[in-house]
C-alpha cells in the first residue's frame, strides 16, 4: 500500500477534537440503571462509574439519552450535588446529548461516579388501544435494551420494576427474574448500541393527563388575591368501548383504569375555597390541614375512564401581604406562577394571566425559563375597572412535576389609582339618588 494511502486512512481514523474528549478518555467501568414501571411515568436512574483513560484532565461527562425530548433530566455527584448541564445539538433527531459540568478536574486513571435521573411522561402506551369494562388495561413499555451512552460500557445491571404478578411478556429474556422486577445483565456494550426491548405489563392505574391550565391572578391592593384554576383534565389510557354497567360510574366504585380520588395542595392560608365543574359546585371534597399547606382532596362527578376528560374550576384566595413587598418607589409581586395542579402529572398546555390594578406600570418581569412571555394586554378582568387593568400573559407546554417555579413582577401605582374607581362608583350612585329624588319631588 503506498504511503500516502497509508496517512489518509490514519487521518480519517482519528475522532474530531470535539468527539475525541468524550469518546476516547472515558469508560464506563459499571453501570446500575433502575426504571419504575409501576407509575403513569417511567422513572430511571442510572448510577455510573467511570474511568479518565485520557492522557489528560477532564471535567465533563458527555450524556445521551434515546429520546428526543426527556421531560425530566437531573444529574448528582457523589455527595448528593445537583450538577450543572446544557444540552448539545446532535446530528440524530433520536437522540438528545448533554454535557454535564462535573465541578472538578477527573485525572487520568481517576475514576468517578456519577447518578442521573431521567422521567419520561409518555414512554409507557397502551398496549391495546381499546378496551372492555372487564379487562385489564395493558401497556407497554419501549427502550434501549442496553446501557445507551457515547462511550464503551464494560459491565450494567439493567433493571425494570413491575406490579407484582403483572408481566405479560418481554422480548428479551431476562438474566433474573422475580414476580415484581426484571434484571438484564450485560457485558462489554458498545458504543450506541441500538439494540431495543419491550415489556408488555398490566397497569390498572388511571392514566390522567392535564391537557390544558388556564390560572389567573388576580391582584388587587385590597388586601386578598384572588387565584383561579380551570383543569381539563383527560384519561390517555386504554379508550373504554362497548357497554358498561351504571354500577361503573357510581361514585365509591373502583374500576380499572378509571379515576377515583384526586388530590391538590394549596397554602396554608388559602381561604374561601371553592371547588365546581360545569353543573355548579361538587360536594365529593375534602380539605386536610397541615402546618405549612392545605390538601383538597376531590373525586370528579363521575370516574375517567380512558379516552374521558372532565373540566372543573378551583378558586381560593391568600393574603396580599404574603406576596407583595413594597420597594423604594414601586411593588414587587412574588407569587408562583403555577402551584401545585395534581399529583403526578404532566401539563400539556398552560395559560396564566396576571391582573394588576388599574394604572399600574410594570417595570421588569422575572420569569423561569419554562415559561414563555406571550403578551401584555388590558382588561377588565374582576374588581372594579374603569380605563382596563394591565394584564401579563404567560404561556407554557408540556411541564411535568418541576413546575411549581415563582414568576417577580415589578411595577409602580400610585396611591390615587386605589380611590379612582370607588370615587367615581360614589360619583355615580349619589347621582343616581339624586334624580330619584328629583324624579319624586317634580309632578308630571
Amino acid at each position: 500500500m503506498c504511503p500516502h494511502l497509508m496517512l489518509l486512512l490514519f487521518i480519517y481514523a482519528l475522532p474530531c477534537d470535539s468527539e475525541a474528549r468524550y469518546v476516547t478518555n472515558i469508560v464506563n467501568l459499571e453501570v446500575q440503571s433502575k426504571t419504575d414501571l409501576r407509575n403513569q411515568f417511567a422513572l430511571t436512574k442510572n448510577l455510573i462509574i467511570f474511568q479518565n483513560r485520557g492522557p489528560n484532565t477532564i471535567h465533563t461527562y458527555k450524556y445521551i439519552v434515546a429520546e428526543p425530548d426527556p421531560h425530566r433530566i437531573h444529574f448528582y455527584n457523589p455527595e448528593g450535588t445537583e450538577l450543572e448541564f446544557e444540552q448539545t445539538p446532535t446530528n440524530e433527531s433520536r437522540f438528545s446529548s448533554f454535557v454535564v459540568d462535573l465541578n472538578r478536574n477527573i485525572h487520568p486513571n481517576e475514576k468517578y461516579t456519577l447518578l442521573g435521573k431521567i422521567a419520561y411522561v409518555r414512554k409507557i402506551q397502551p398496549a391495546q388501544k381499546n378496551r372492555h369494562e372487564n379487562e385489564d388495561q395493558v401497556m407497554k413499555f419501549e427502550n434501549q435494551a442496553r446501557f445507551f451512552s457515547s462511550y464503551y460500557t464494560k459491565f450494567s445491571k439493567v433493571e425494570y420494576l413491575l406490579r407484582n404478578e403483572s408481566l405479560i411478556e418481554t422480548s428479551l429474556v431476562p438474566s433474573f427474574r422475580t414476580n415484581t422486577s426484571l434484571v438484564y445483565i450485560f457485558y462489554n456494550t458498545v458504543r450506541f448500541d441500538s439494540s431495543l426491548i419491550e415489556i408488555v405489563f398490566v397497569n390498572n392505574n388511571a392514566f390522567l393527563t392535564i391537557t390544558n391550565l388556564e390560572r389567573t391572578i388576580d391582584i388587587n391592593h385590597f388586601g386578598k388575591i384572588i387565584i383561579e384554576d380551570e383543569v381539563i383534565v383527560r384519561n390517555i389510557g386504554a379508550r373504554l368501548v362497548g357497554p358498561y354497567s351504571p354500577s361503573a360510574l357510581a361514585p365509591l366504585s373502583d374500576q380499572k383504569g378509571a379515576s377515583n380520588w384526586l388530590y391538590t395542595h394549596l397554602p396554608a392560608s388559602a381561604e374561601n375555597v371553592q371547588f365546581y365543574d360545569v353543573l355548579g359546585n361538587s360536594s365529593a371534597t375534602k380539605i386536610y390541614h397541615f402546618l405549612n399547606y392545605m390538601t383538597l382532596k376531590f373525586r370528579t362527578r363521575y370516574p375517567l375512564f380512558g379516552g374521558w376528560k372532565t373540566s372543573y374550576v378551583l378558586r381560593y384566595e391568600v393574603p396580599l401581604y404574603e406576596y407583595l413587598f413594597t420597594l423604594d418607589s414601586s411593588f414587587l409581586l412574588q407569587i408562583r406562577a403555577i402551584d401545585y395542579v395534581l399529583d403526578k402529572m404532566a401539563i400539556e398546555s398552560v395559560t396564566i394571566r396576571i391582573v394588576l390594578p388599574e394604572g399600574a406600570l410594570i417595570k421588569g418581569i422575572v420569569k423561569p425559563e419554562i415559561i414563555d412571555f406571550k403578551n401584555e394586554e388590558v382588561s377588565c378582568l374582576g374588581g372594579l375597572c374603569l380605563f382596563g387593568r394591565p394584564v401579563l400573559v404567560l404561556n407554557g407546554s408540556d411541564l411535568f412535576d418541576d413546575y411549581i417555579v415563582n414568576v417577580n413582577v415589578e411595577y409602580s401605582l400610585k396611591w390615587w389609582y386605589l380611590l379612582r374607581a370607588p370615587l367615581v362608583l360614589s360619583i355615580y350612585l349619589e347621582f343616581g339618588f339624586v334624580l330619584v329624588i328629583c324624579a319624586n319631588k317634580v309632578k308630571f
